[in-house]
């Protein structure tokens, strides 16, 4: 097979983070083990540093590839790829030809953990006092009529008002108008907003007003106050269709009240519409037959780990060959291969018919 110089370039690369990243490891289990004899701190140090040399020369590498084009940040499928290929080159066990349920559940934890972590520059965590303002806020919001405000734990806010550690701890707090219906597990779509926690109370009366008004969304949820500041999204917005004229309005309508408060990022596997405004759509198509996750970033896990999980049984081992294996394994879900973040409805329409 004919091979690009981009393609042996990523190859290459892959080879050289896989072979530092094991290096690293290395590097961390001497650390872990001199940092309690005192006579040997000066060996810490030294460790120290050559670890430091070895992540630096990673991001020197993939900032090159950015450089070179060779990821968008706006191509969904590509930083899908990205991130298969970070969790293989920082966790060389995974491609052990091993490979059981326990297995399985580790990459997926894996998988979802470097998503969800993968947060805005400069975003930072909500101070104790701001977390109180921001769940008063949510209380306050939860009196109106037009909208509900149900913890995702599902405990009534009036309950957790006298327990500030609970209150804080929730994950996340839906926004549901009265008129709507329970949210699907069919197809479906979402906006991912990315803000920084300092706007997290003014941006919650602003989201509320959006979801109540319009009668294309069907519920929509804020990060939680112990949540705000240390994940790739900030709130979320779900729709019960993938109505592109629809779901234009809604961007439109966020990017006028919300623009200035926007951080310009793109959640893994999701697609740029605005800075700090993400899409994407939902298949219930699990490659390997269990049951999708509802969760976009659980559900791209899902799916990066079948591929993972083919990938590893090959003989031929490149970042190509990777790549080709995860582009069959979405579309087997359900997803354009271009571009994940959409479903491509003949991709549906041929799984459905093998199910």
């Amino acid at each position: 097979m004919k091979i690009g110089r981009t393609d042996l370039a990523k190859d290459i690369i892959h080879i050289k983070n896989v072979r530092d990243n094991i290096k690293i490891n290395e590097l961390n289990n001497k650390i872990h083990i001199f940092s309690v004899v005192r006579s040997r701190q000066s060996e810490v140090k030294s460790l120290s540093l050559a670890k430091d040399k070895l992540d630096k020369k990673i991001d020197k590498r993939e900032t090159r590839l950015l450089k070179k084009g060779t990821f968008s940040e706006e191509i969904s499928s590509q930083t899908t790829h990205r991130l298969a290929r970070k969790i293989l080159e920082q966790h060389p066990r995974f491609l052990e030809r091993s490979w059981d349920e326990k297995k399985e559940t580790q990459v997926e934890k894996t998988l979802y953990d470097l998503y969800a972590n993968d947060k805005p520059i400069g975003h930072s965590p909500l101070k104790e006092n701001d977390k109180k303002v921001f769940f008063y806020s949510l209380f306050e919001m939860s009196k109106k009529n037009k909208i509900i405000i149900q913890s995702q734990s599902g405990i009534p806010l009036s309950v957790l008002r006298s327990n500030k550690k609970a209150a804080f701890s929730e994950f996340a707090y839906f926004i549901i108008p009265n008129r709507s219906k329970q949210k699907s597990e069919g197809q479906h779509s979402r906006i991912a907003l990315s803000f920084d926690s300092q706007y997290a109370k003014t941006v919650l009366p602003l989201l509320a007003s959006i979801v109540s008004k319009e009668k294309s969304i069907d519920c929509a949820k804020i990060m939680g106050p112990d949540e705000q500041g240390v994940r790739t999204d900030s709130a979320i917005i779900y729709f019960e269709h993938t109505n592109a004229d629809k779901i234009e309005k809604v961007v439109n309508n966020l990017r006028e009240k919300l623009g200035g408060m926007l951080t310009p990022h793109t959640p893994i596997g999701m697609k740029s519409k605005y800075p700090g405004i993400s899409y994407s759509e939902f298949s219930n198509i699990h490659p390997d037959g269990k049951k999708a996750s509802t969760s976009h970033g659980m559900a791209r896990a899902e799916i990066l780990t079948s591929a993972i999980k083919t990938y590893v049984m090959q003989s031929e081992r490149s970042a190509t060959n990777l790549e080709q294996i995860i582009d069959n394994t979405f579309q087997k879900s359900g997803y354009a291969i271009r571009d994940t973040a959409l479903l491509d409805s003949s991709s549906i329409t041929e799984a459905q018919s093998e199910a």
